[in-house]
């Protein structure tokens, strides 16, 4: 489980940010029609250790479970973190050693399907990363070799099941693109 950061109102000395712990900080309260705190912090987890290097992207399925990419270096490289609904961390996603031996996962987008599975783009090895909500890689797909897209970089999906694909160039283009596919029902 993870340490939470509530957001909680002092009547006497104004508002409050409270850590679980105790450690406390100024801050701005914000409340539902409930009174229930709307602000949450993931950022430790149920062994104190910090979860984040660097929480580059977003994004949450159909069950309010929470999809981070983490940058871990300059370099970029990264993994996707995923966080449940009862604020833990259900799984870590580094990569898929069957895809490039020896390169490191550097993901710079992700979404996610009506179907909760999560699409992760790896652009420097132009590779598409299909996930299920376990954490396992269930299909991945070299965009340049089976489409033609080269440098996938970020993502978006609308209803119908299209994906949105910006591609970043090589150096010495000058024109990045946007390809849109349509993704099958099984992963949708």
């Amino acid at each position: 489980m993870l340490t939470q950061l509530f957001i909680t109102t002092n009547s006497t000395t104004g508002s409050q940010v409270e850590f679980i712990n105790g450690c406390k900080l100024v801050g701005e309260s914000h409340h539902d029609e409930f009174g229930r705190d709307k602000v949450k912090v993931y950022h430790i987890d149920n062994k104190g250790k910090s979860i984040f290097t660097n929480p580059y992207r977003i994004a949450t399925d159909n069950e309010n479970n929470i999809y981070v990419i983490n940058l871990l270096d300059e370099y970029l490289s990264g993994r996707i973190v995923a966080l449940g609904k009862t604020n833990d961390v259900r799984w870590i996603y580094s990569g898929n050693l069957d895809i490039k031996e020896g390169q490191t996962f550097k993901p710079t987008n992700l979404v996610t399907t009506c179907l909760n599975n999560i699409i992760v783009t790896n652009k420097d090895n132009h590779m598409i990363h299909i996930l299920n909500t376990s954490g396992q890689c269930i299909h991945y797909l070299n965009t340049k070799d089976q489409l033609g897209i080269e440098f996938p970089y970020s993502l978006d999906i609308d209803n119908r099941g299209t994906l949105y694909i910006g591609c970043n160039t090589y150096q010495n283009e000058t024109e990045a693109k946007i390809y849109t596919v349509q993704v099958w029902i099984l992963i949708y």
